[in-house]
């Protein structure tokens, strides 16, 4: 996805993602520290050069407090990218192009975004940052460091030790439980927390839960539960897209639809729901709003769903 003009700041994609940080994202809750970091070409951020060396001596400096460490990292258009959400589209697959002089739009969506994290994590924040980002924060009464001064990553990690030097760290099985209800709220919204009783953990692309597997993340960095996640789900009403008639193939037609949670768009993962009860999990290939009208076309493709002789519909 390219940004070049002015323009791209208008577009759903983003949009979308500067209200799903301020409308639903929240930091990990453990955190003490925040460090501000630039973008870079490679995306995710952590596969780039810059921000392997960056995790390097934030991590050799924080050592086991890394697990209090936030790192966020600070870009045009999308004004922030929290370390977690690198991998959700958009994150995970824009290009700008770069000029170092941020224009009015940039810098007011920036702000914005950065108030708000700031609000709700409410730690010491660091800044390693180039020159045309100190510009920009120079209002915001917080450290920072430019990577192009002269003996920057020594000054860098002898301020992150100064800062921690106070705090103890959590372990790192509770810190991964909290980055990935931050990715959940983030995706889902606050609700689907609540259903989620036990310690999440993460092995590469898989989630789980109580070490059952409930979900992967798919290349869109999207959170895709299976048909092990729906008992933990009785009583959800978000995300649901309920059926009037079983599906004979894996795709489900419009014409089936019988209710619809609107807040569903194309990619989102979805909960079956038949005669009040979820009985399986797909991928929105429309819109909800579209969804209502669409007749004879596929508008899930059905990921999993029980058995027949497991679904005891009757």
């Amino acid at each position: 996805m390219k940004f070049i003009t002015k323009e791209s700041y208008n577009r759903v994609e983003v949009k979308r993602w500067h209200e799903r940080i301020k409308e639903r994202y929240f930091p990990p809750e453990c955190i003490k520290l925040t460090i501000l970091l630039p973008c870079s070409a490679r995306k995710p951020y952590s596969k780039s050069r810059s921000h392997k060396k960056f995790i390097k001596i934030i991590k050799e400096a924080s050592k086991e407090k890394y697990t209090i460490v936030h790192e966020v990292i600070l870009t045009s258009p999308l004004g922030i990218v929290p370390r977690e959400l690198e991998e959700y589209y958009p994150a995970s697959a824009y290009d700008i192009v770069t000029t170092g002089h941020w224009i009015h739009e940039e810098i007011k969506i920036l702000e914005e975004l950065l108030n708000d994290y700031i609000r709700k994590s409410r730690t010491k924040i660091l800044g390693y940052l180039k020159d045309e980002y100190k510009k920009i924060l120079e209002k915001y009464n917080f450290d920072i460091i430019d990577i192009s001064e002269e003996n920057s990553e020594k000054k860098l990690m002898k301020r992150i030790e100064e800062i921690l030097e106070e705090y103890n760290p959590v372990s790192v099985e509770v810190r991964e439980d909290l980055n990935i209800r931050s990715m959940l709220r983030f995706q889902f919204g606050g609700k689907i927390l609540k259903y989620l009783n036990g310690r999440l953990s993460r092995r590469n692309r898989k989630i789980y839960i109580n070490e059952e597997e409930i979900a992967y993340i798919n290349n869109y960095g999207y959170i895709i539960f299976n048909i092990n996640s729906i008992k933990y789900f009785e009583g959800y009403d978000e995300y649901f897209v309920e059926i009037r008639k079983l599906p004979n193939w894996d795709e489900i037609p419009g014409k089936y639809v019988e209710n619809v949670d609107l807040k569903i768009r194309a990619g989102d993962c979805v909960f079956i729901k038949y005669k009040g009860r979820i009985i399986g999990t797909g991928i929105a290939r429309i819109s909800a709003y579209a969804m209502m009208k669409c007749k004879n076309s596929p508008v899930v493709k059905i990921k999993q769903m029980l058995k027949d002789d497991e679904q005891h519909l009757g």
